[in-house]
């Protein structure tokens, strides 16, 4: 029973970084009507800054550390939205929150600054992968090949969630880590967390395959 309880402990700390990701994923989705790949990329530059400039070459406090990585995830977040987003979307493709989502036009005409809105959500999207990435490298090993794997679990949450409900993309991420601690604990196949992973993702971009196709970020 221990056993079991160490599994799940772990899931649920592993899970709750993939939720964060994909609620980052989600939020920005939800804005702009475009899938940012380079979520997984923010937090990944976040980590090495906090954990080798900012720390090991600067000396910094964890805490200072951790809000200067977490502020240049949002910065970063902001820019790709700006210099990468912006010029290439299309007029009408909008989607926030409130009037924005229905109407971008008319927001505007109200006066909702829908640019900057949109900017923003970035930001908060840059800042909750910087900080799951320092969640992550006080669980795990500080590597690419595995915070890379953060997104792909990540978009399978967000995915549950068909990239609109934050609920959905919660519970999605603390589902994917339970089911990838479950499965290499109680099993020996080497991956099979990793193979459970891409079925689920395959089964719900299939029972998605009628929905209308996302517009994308590619990572950087």
């Amino acid at each position: 029973m221990s056993r079991f309880l160490g599994y799940v402990v772990t899931g649920l700390a592993n899970g709750t970084i993939y939720a964060l990701v994909a609620l980052g994923v989600v939020i920005t989705y939800r804005v702009s009507r475009v899938i940012n790949l380079a979520q997984g990329a923010t937090g990944v530059l976040a980590a090495f800054l906090f954990h080798y400039t900012l720390m090991g070459r600067m000396g910094m406090p964890v805490a200072l550390a951790s809000v200067v990585a977490i502020g240049f995830g949002a910065v970063l977040g902001a820019g790709v939205e700006r210099f990468a987003v912006r010029p290439v979307r299309h007029r009408g493709a909008l989607a926030t929150l409130t009037a924005i989502a229905q109407d971008p036009g008319a927001a505007r005409i109200v006066g909702l600054p829908v640019n900057g809105i949109i900017t923003a959500t970035w930001a908060i999207g840059g800042a909750s992968a910087a900080l799951s990435g320092l969640m992550y490298i006080h669980l795990n090993n500080l590597d690419q090949i595995s915070l890379t794997f953060v997104l792909i679990s990540s978009l399978v949450a967000a995915a549950l969630g068909g990239f609109n409900s934050l609920p959905l993309a919660g519970a999605g991420g603390l589902a994917v880590g339970l089911i990838f601690s479950l499965s290499q604990g109680y099993t020996t196949v080497a991956g099979i967390g990793e193979l459970l992973v891409f079925v689920a993702l395959l089964v719900v971009l299939i029972m998605r395959s009628g929905k209308p196709q996302l517009d994308v970020v590619a990572e950087f």
